[in-house]
């Protein structure tokens, strides 16, 4: 199976047996470089059968090549059940972990799963902000991320659609441009379903399109890009 953007770039591929289960599976991230996915690899994990990430220039076929990076808890890819935990995020290079969980939402979109829940251990900030990439939480909370520490949101697959426009230029859209990638630099929506995401490269409507651009103190000070 091949998934391609409305650009005609591929974005991923999956390699599954005459039963179904998935062998393996590459993403492009924002860089051009691919993550692959090696279901069942291990077992030397603290949770026991675990699927290892693989980066590389290019997908493969069947052999795996490229550099092993870490793993993350085992799934069963034909009833996705749970968001996995990882072993070491701080390996994967960067857009390369909400990659992979667009993926996961977007498999388990297609397999009618209504809400999946993570129990691993350290729920980060830094994950948090990467789940909402690709997922819609529930409930509705007046503190999200309080409720996200203490497992008490579950999440619904909402993926995004990931489009390469040019070898320097990356756009995440879902109902509107949420996140850019240009020339290596990452430009972010400031709310992202109600959560104020402060970061000062910013993505904000005008009048003849959207524009990425530097922000601080809540100012406009330079205009990088217009889609």
């Amino acid at each position: 199976m091949q998934v391609i953007d409305r650009r005609g770039t591929l974005v991923a591929m999956l390699h599954r047996s005459a039963t179904g289960s998935l062998e393996s599976a590459w993403v492009r991230i924002p860089d051009g470089s691919w993550l692959g996915i090696e279901p069942r690899a291990t077992r030397e994990a603290p949770w026991g059968w675990s699927d290892r990430l693989w980066h590389a220039a290019e997908p493969s076929g069947r052999a795996w090549h490229g550099t092993p990076l870490t793993v993350f808890e085992a799934l069963d890819w034909t009833g996705i059940d749970r968001i996995p935990a990882l072993g070491e995020p701080a390996r994967l290079p960067r857009g390369g972990g909400t990659a992979v969980l667009n993926l996961i939402a977007a498999l388990a979109a297609e397999q009618g799963a209504r809400r999946l829940a993570y129990r691993g251990p350290y729920p980060t900030e830094q994950l948090f902000l990467a789940l909402l990439e690709a997922f819609r939480y529930e409930p509705a909370s007046p503190d999200p991320l309080a409720a996200f520490m203490r497992g008490g949101l579950e999440w619904r697959p909402a993926p995004s659609e990931r489009v390469f426009v040019a070898d320097d230029l990356y756009v995440q859209i879902r109902e509107r441009i949420e996140k850019v990638v240009w020339r290596g630099v990452v430009y972010y929506r400031p709310d992202w379903q109600g959560v104020a995401r402060h970061c000062p490269r910013r993505i904000v409507d005008a009048p003849d399109g959207v524009r990425c651009a530097l922000w601080a103190l809540a100012l406009r000070l330079e205009d990088h890009l217009l889609l």
